[in-house]
């Protein structure tokens, strides 16, 4: 069966005559690159499909995948990606594995140096011929594991086809502080899965007086023409295990490109209070105010939550699972969640309100996080040594 929402994705089941349980596999399919992982009646059989149809190599121990370095201890209950093997390839093309640098690299860029498009200074006579493919593998690390250096790279990729003295400046020390946190990995914990806790929310108007939402129904009226969000849905395969809890964090820095003010929205996801996802976006709207930029960083993230939702579900999450949406604004949380329009989400496209129904059909829970606890902040702007050590400790562990 093939994931609705990512095709490279198939998944198979099977019935363990041992047991007579229903076991699953998972397959991801990259051109020639296949990992399959699952159950081991399962993984056995769908293994020997393969094995009677094609003529194909299997690697038992996992070690790498499309250039990520991974190890998966079973008896410890660890799984571990890296990109060592990527950085120091890449580094030692460019030259930087030579260059030996005395002080220590805190943070991928300075607070005080900002991109601006067309208005920096002329780069040197001898330019560096290299930005684009620096550009190119910097993304391809944020893509696999580094989300420390996701907003540095989104603003050095601004500038790819005619890159500044300041781009160039910035480009420099990012590769530097990559070649001295080479050893960054994610490491997830089986055990610390099993026991996690979900954050707290705070009570909304909903939870307080749950009849505000009610009036909401008097609008739906059914018009008999039977529509396919109607029908009920079954699950093919439902896990009989640990379930897992998803939880987005969301921040947004208002207009922080000083030639357009736009702002950048930036989103981490966890399973389980694990790391798994991570984006950095400049925004097209201008905002002016920061209710209304970060309500559209919260929307952001509750689509990204619906998409993990359904691939969560594919691989055995029971139907109607809540996920949790964080964010570190109290009034882009009201905004989410009362039932009326106010002044402010009048001015916000109509598009961003659908986190709204979301909130009233119960699909999640909207709560709040400190700023500085706030771990998304880091893929919005540059920051300090203490609080970008902070938020990338999880990569340092």
């Amino acid at each position: 069966t093939q994931c609705p929402l990512s095709p490279c994705l198939w998944r198979y089941l099977t019935t363990n005559p041992a047991s007579n349980t229903t076991e699953a596999c998972f397959i991801l399919f990259y051109s020639d690159d296949n990992l399959i992982g699952g159950e081991k009646h399962a993984y056995d059989e769908f293994k020997g499909l393969l094995a009677d149809k094609f003529d194909i190599t299997f690697q038992e121990k996992l070690e790498d995948f499309l250039g990520l370095d991974m190890n998966y201890d079973r008896d410890k209950g660890e799984f571990r990606i890296s990109m060592r093997k990527f950085v120091d390839k890449f580094l030692d093309q460019m030259g930087i594995s030579k260059v030996k640098y005395a002080g220590k690299i805190q943070t991928p860029g300075l607070t005080n140096m900002k991109i601006k498009r067309g208005d920096d200074e002329e780069r040197s006579p001898t330019q560096d011929t290299n930005y684009r493919t620096k550009t190119g593998s910097c993304n391809w690390l944020v893509a696999g594991l580094r989300y420390d250096i996701n907003y540095s790279t989104k603003e050095c990729s601004r500038v790819a086809d005619n890159p500044t003295l300041v781009a160039d400046q910035l480009m420099d020390r990012l590769l530097l502080y990559l070649s001295q946190t080479r050893d960054a990995a994610l490491t997830s914990h089986r055990t610390r899965m099993h026991q996690y806790v979900p954050p707290q929310t705070r009570r909304k108007p909903g939870d307080i007086d749950p009849e505000l939402y009610e009036q909401m129904k008097d609008y739906n009226l059914d018009d008999g023409v039977a529509q396919p969000d109607q029908q009920n849905v079954q699950q093919e395969y439902v896990y009989d295990g640990h379930q897992m809890t998803l939880v987005i964090e969301s921040d947004t820095d208002l207009g922080g490109q000083i030639e357009t003010r736009q702002s950048t929205s930036g989103v981490i996801a966890y399973l389980d209070g694990h790391i798994i996802h991570w984006l950095a976006k400049t925004e097209r709207m201008v905002f002016n105010g920061t209710t209304k930029a970060e309500y559209v960083g919260l929307t952001r993230s509750n689509a990204l939550g619906k998409h993990i939702t359904v691939i969560l579900e594919f691989f055995g999450n029971k139907l109607g699972r809540e996920y949790l949406l964080r964010c570190d604004n109290q009034a882009a949380e009201h905004l989410a969640t009362q039932p009326n329009m106010s002044e402010s989400g009048r001015a916000i496209d109509l598009r961003y309100h659908s986190i709204r129904q979301d909130y009233a059909d119960g699909r999640m829970r909207v709560g709040g996080v400190k700023s500085t606890d706030n771990r998304s902040d880091i893929c919005t702007k540059y920051l300090q040594p203490p609080l970008h050590e902070a938020h990338s400790a999880p990569l340092f562990e």
